[in-house]
């Protein structure tokens, strides 16, 4: 006989282990080359869907490609600062280009951790959350999918700052198990403070 609440083959006596995840949250773990699911999973953070943000929370193969899609922002950004110099004439040779970037990620990566962890520390140590920094990660750096807006002329810096706060309430929510009002004002005043930190920092070459 199979139990109706976890699935389970089971012959006279059974233990129940409990109620069975959603269908959508436990879905097989994905192969590891799957660049097109985890672009769509980014997405759907994006757009606050709580099932895709507590199963990504979970999947040890989102890190790497969360890790990618933030890369590729800082990417889309130097390549727009990069032209801009090309632009007033400076030269730029591929060489310059690559340690630039590399730079720009070591800067982006540490700011970006920083900002994430005072988050974790602030919600474990006011509102009692119960994630794992790990579990956090994986759905935020997908998320940073965001930070692709920024390229976006006069607009991009606005949308792309907000987008990020929303990401970093809804993730917070979910994988903290906080209330939504706690995240958003966690997420609010470390983004702000962290966004003024950037534009203080950004005419520094």
């Amino acid at each position: 006989m199979r139990c109706a609440v976890c699935g389970q083959e089971y012959g006279v006596t059974h233990a129940c282990a409990g109620v069975a995840p959603a269908a959508e949250e436990a879905a097989p773990p994905r192969a590891t080359f799957a660049p097109l699911h985890y672009f769509l999973e980014a997405l759907r953070i994006t757009r606050w869907d709580d099932a895709v943000v507590r199963r990504t929370s979970q999947d040890s193969v989102a890190l790497a490609y969360g890790i990618i899609l933030w890369a590729i922002g800082v990417l889309l950004l130097f390549s727009v600062s990069v032209m801009r110099l090309i632009e007033t004439g400076r030269p730029v040779n591929p060489l310059g280009f690559l340690f630039g970037y590399m730079f720009a990620l070591t800067v982006s990566g540490a700011l970006t951790l920083a900002q994430f962890g005072i988050c974790h520390w602030i919600v474990r140590w006011l509102f009692r959350g119960k994630g794992t920094f790990l579990a956090l990660l994986r759905p935020l750096l997908l998320g940073q999918i965001v930070t692709w807006a920024y390229v976006i002329p006069v607009i991009g810096p606005m949308v792309g700052g907000l987008a990020g706060v929303a990401v970093l309430m809804i993730v917070f929510e979910e994988v903290e198990g906080i209330e939504r009002m706690q995240a958003f004002g966690t997420a609010a005043c470390v983004g702000v403070a962290f966004w003024i930190l950037a534009f203080v920092l950004a005419p520094v070459r």
